[in-house]
């Protein structure tokens, strides 16, 4: 089995009620100091934190967190109170006398936890995660390539949580598109400016659709130019999570990358798969995505990137059929039946 992420679209922010902001301090509060066991209003409480805490998740929050210390202060005390909810749960169950409220209990812990979880892994550790890349203080100036590098870590926490579908090898591959053709220079001017224009040129010219090659090419509807950044792993051995977290390093130490996100009015796709290899061997050109070079095609030259779940059973069939029709070969040591698509 495989698992395969991307970002489709990109929508409008919308604006934090500060209205639900209070009312969940309130309950936090409420959870904090009440020491009554009445379960009906714990339910109650817990119903508006969740409104809240279902508000949060987004580019928008994780900025306010690096730039309000408020927010910060705000959400550690709901953490602080689901924590407290959470041991006088533990101890209710301990003393429940009937079946009926056992269960309710249950569900409340189970949703009291769910509730710390989406705090502490989808908000707090996002923020570490974007600190690393661009370590705090932030400027409004930053909030374009913040932006871009929150989509990037949203599609490599969400292949994490798809490993267990298959972690043999996994790759991904970031699509830059550039604004107009003034900002494509201004982008090959820092680059040359940090002396990093051999390395582009370099990468452009490795074979095919490997680890760290550069596609490059234009959009022929909009006439933009358009950067592909391909990032690969492949490992017959590991724990969950390790092909991630290769991913996530290779990608922040990229200055090449970096520089790209700086541009302001960047549209980014980011595509990833975590793959389980039920076709061609473990290895680093059998990982997805892959492109549409054959043999002897350069990374300049690839157009197309895309992934696929599952087998194809006719792909001896497809593959002969697209030697016979095009006199092609595919890339040395690609054996994955998904290179045909």
């Amino acid at each position: 089995m495989c698992g395969i992420v991307g970002v489709l679209s990109r929508s409008t922010p919308k604006a934090l009620s500060t209205e639900e902001r209070s009312k969940a301090l309130e309950a936090a509060a409420h959870l904090q100091q009440d020491s009554d066991n009445d379960v009906a209003q714990w339910a109650e409480w817990l119903e508006v934190l969740s409104h809240w805490i279902s508000e949060l998740p987004g580019f928008q929050t994780s900025f306010l967190l690096g730039t309000n210390s408020s927010l910060s202060k705000d959400i550690n005390k709901v953490l602080s109170a689901l924590s407290v909810l959470s041991e006088r749960i533990e101890e209710g169950k301990l003393n429940s006398r009937d079946f009926q409220s056992l269960e309710r209990l249950n569900q409340l812990g189970i949703r009291c936890k769910d509730l710390h979880w989406r705090l502490e892994q989808d908000l707090l550790e996002v923020q570490d995660s974007l600190d690393a890349f661009l370590p705090k203080p932030w400027s409004r100036e930053d909030q374009s390539m913040l932006r871009a590098f929150w989509e990037i870590e949203f599609v490599l926490r969400s292949l994490n949580k798809l490993e267990i579908r298959g972690r043999d090898s996994g790759g991904i591959s970031i699509q830059v598109a550039f604004p107009s053709q003034e900002c494509w220079d201004d982008f090959l001017q820092r680059v040359e400016q940090q002396a990093l224009s051999a390395s582009l040129h370099e990468r452009s010219e490795r074979p095919g659709s490997l680890d760290g090659v550069i596609t490059s090419f234009s959009d022929e509807k909009q006439d933009i130019p358009v950067l592909g950044f391909l990032y690969k792993v492949a490992s017959e051995v590991g724990s969950i999570g390790q092909n991630i977290n290769d991913l996530r390093r290779t990608i922040r130490a990229d200055a090449i990358l970096r520089e790209a996100l700086r541009t302001p009015g960047i549209l980014l796709n980011p595509l990833s798969h975590t793959r389980w290899a039920s076709n061609g061997i473990i290895n680093i050109p059998n990982t997805h995505p892959q492109g549409n070079d054959a043999f002897g095609v350069t990374a300049g030259q690839t157009r197309l990137l895309a992934s696929l779940n599952g087998d194809i059973d006719n792909y001896s069939e497809l593959l002969d059929s697209y030697r016979r029709r095009t006199g092609n070969e595919l890339p040395e040591n690609v054996t994955t039946d998904a290179k045909i698509i």
